[in-house]
């Protein structure tokens, strides 16, 4: 594989200046047809609701065979974005004003976001706090997603509580899976020689790390592998790591900062969670902060 250095650089400059606009950016990688890798946009979202357009992919365009000025290239994603998510919001609210709560229901699930961060958002949407984050009730139609907010809440003619309640009764988590395994990395033979790191997450992935919230899910887990340890960088999947068998192959300190590390990488700024290492205890049924 052949990767454009520059591109890469340059995306980065344009994420930050799109972030300094009031925005969000997602960095995607995709082979071009010379088996180049290059960098572009997957999507552009507004942090005040969430709300992202249907998803699409952008490359940089170029102006003589040469890249332009990352301010450029974040006037021209915005706009992009400003152009195609008016349909989506005309899809979210036209779902909320035109049917009933039943009929919408199965399109709401939980979603974890981080409760520092969003202090000002969740004065207008419903939500319960969870460790360190909140959880809202997000409606995913097709590609496109926004949170609930109280206006749309209250034209719904339910509560916070019922919205919990169905959201979470509708989730539907994947049996937890070792992480090398899944990602297709190493046969199922060779998985004993690796790290037991357990993905945990829904059937489509999106949002699903809240599973967490799934009291019977993770009793479950610590049935078949006793106490552990969970991180939880983005909104969309948890691992797990039994701690009788992680410190085989790895130290506390090193599982901290090896998570600090994965945290960082992370280029969809508005779903990542935390650097923050739990842990599960069986005998508590409850999710405890990891302290160094």
């Amino acid at each position: 594989m052949k990767y454009n250095a520059q591109a890469k650089q340059l995306v980065f400059e344009i994420v930050q200046e799109i972030m300094n606009k009031g925005y969000y950016a997602h960095v995607c990688e995709k082979f071009t047809d010379d088996g180049w890798v290059d960098y572009g946009f997957r999507y552009i979202a507004d942090p005040s609701t969430f709300l992202k357009p249907t998803i699409w992919f952008e490359f940089l365009p170029k102006k003589d065979d040469e890249f332009l000025e990352p301010e450029y290239y974040a006037q021209y994603f915005i706009d992009l974005f400003r152009e195609k998510v008016p349909a989506d919001i005309i899809k979210i609210d036209s779902l909320v004003s035109m049917k009933g709560y039943d009929e919408i229901k199965e399109f709401i699930r939980p979603w974890l976001i981080r409760r520092e961060c969003y202090s000002e958002l969740l004065k207008d949407v419903p939500h319960r706090p969870f460790l360190d984050f909140a959880v809202t009730y997000c409606i995913a139609l097709d590609s496109c997603r926004a949170i609930i907010t109280n206006e749309q809440r209250s034209k719904l003619g339910v509560d916070e509580e019922i919205l919990y309640n169905d959201s979470v009764s509708g989730l539907k988590p994947i049996t937890p899976v070792l992480l090398a395994e899944a990602s297709g990395e190493t046969d199922p033979q060779e998985s004993k020689d690796e790290p037991p790191i357990y993905a945990l997450s829904v059937e489509d992935s999106l949002g699903g790390s809240s599973v967490l919230l799934l009291d019977d899910y993770l009793s479950d887990l610590a049935d078949r592998i006793g106490d552990f340890y969970i991180t939880i960088t983005n909104c969309h999947l948890a691992t797990a790591m039994p701690v009788d068998k992680i410190q085989k192959f790895m130290s506390l300190e090193n599982i901290m900062a090896s998570n600090r590390e994965i945290f960082q990488s992370q280029t969809s700024v508005e779903d990542i969670l935390t650097d923050k290492v739990y842990v599960y205890k069986k005998d508590t049924g409850k999710i405890e902060e990891l302290k160094a």
